[in-house]
Parts: C-alpha cells; structure tokens; sequence
C-alpha cells in the first residue's frame, strides 16, 4: 500500500489538438464545463495535490491556482514530454498521471492506485485495453527512464513502462473514454443523455 500523502496528481493538458483544430483541448466544454476544470476537479477531491503540465493559455490556467508545468524541451514531443515536465516538478516519491481529455475518472482512482499499484508503479487497463497515461509512476526511476527515452528519439509511453516493470492495474467493466475529436463529444454528450 502507497501512502497517499506520498502521491501527486499530474494532468496532462498540452496536447495539440489536430482533431479540434488545433485549438487549446483543456479548454474545450463539456456539458458546459472547461475539459481542465473537470478533470481538476475529479482529482482534486481524492485527497491528493494536483499539477498541470500544458504550455498553452497559461493565463487562464493561473486561475486554476494549481501549479503549472511547460515541457523542458522544445518541439511537440507528445505526452511522454509533459510526463517529464510532471516528474521534474514532482516534489513525492509517486506522480499520478491522468489526460485531460479523459471522459471519466473513478472516484476512487488515487485509492485504487495506492492499495494496488505494487512496488514499480503501474498503469490502468479497462475494457478498451490499457490507458499508459492513466499511470501511477515512481517518481525516480521514472526520471532517468522518461529522459532517456526521449533523448533516444523514442516517445513511446509504454515502452517506458515496460522499461520500468510497472503493472497492469484492470478497471474491469469500466470505460475512461476520451474526448479527442468533435465525434467523441457528440457521442458522450448522446450516451450522457440517455442514462439520465
């Protein structure tokens, strides 16, 4: 069992957004809520203190009053470079990451981490088959792994993971979902609707 107060909780939120032209993804509404705001809000009740990592609409995500990370390089590296930008300003010894485009986050996401999670860190799997971003890293030996990684070119999350032995932690009969493009929101907006 991981201490909780030994857990920080990372977002990913730099990502281009080609499927929504380009414009800031955090941003995009929900069921009239900000992406960022939502999944803020979803960690922020589990007990853990929260990061984001994006170098885009810093402005507005000073009003979060959250700290805010940039990528350490330069160029869109992807989501492995925002999990290094997380790392380096991770002040525990675990990083909690989670997209911000992550349709839903089970309350219980830090709990089920913690208790389960096992000495390498671990990443989810639910019932559309793993979600590397959705990982509990150790925060040191992820540090050397995820540097290495992109100065060989390499941007391959799991590749990382499987470098690290982390495990496969299953959210049986659960969906994260994610929303990536106008079709993704229009479906989830559909699905939502009807189980009201």
């Amino acid at each position: 069992m991981i201490p909780r107060a030994g857990i920080v909780a990372g977002i990913l939120a730099g990502g281009r957004a080609s499927r929504l032209g380009g414009s800031d993804k955090a941003w995009h509404e929900f069921e009239g809520q900000p992406l960022i705001e939502r999944t803020l809000t979803a960690l922020s009740g589990q007990g853990v203190p929260v990061i984001i990592a994006s170098g885009r609409s810093r402005s507005r995500h000073a009003a979060l009053a959250v700290p805010v990370v940039a990528d350490l390089r330069g160029g869109q590296l992807g989501p492995l470079a925002g999990i290094e930008a997380l790392l380096a300003a991770c002040e525990s010894r675990w990083l909690l990451t989670v997209p911000v485009d992550v349709l839903r986050v089970p309350a219980d996401l830090v709990e089920r981490f913690a208790a389960q999670a096992g000495p390498n860190g671990a990443f989810a799997a639910d019932d559309d088959g793993d979600q590397p971003l959705i990982a509990l890293w150790p925060v040191d030996a992820a540090r050397s792994a995820v540097a290495g990684s992109l100065e060989r070119g390499a941007r391959a999350v799991h590749r990382v993971q499987a470098e690290l032995a982390m495990a496969r932690l299953n959210f049986d009969s659960y969906r994260f979902g994610n929303l990536n493009s106008p079709g993704d929101f229009l479906r989830a907006a559909s699905e939502h609707d009807h189980d009201h």
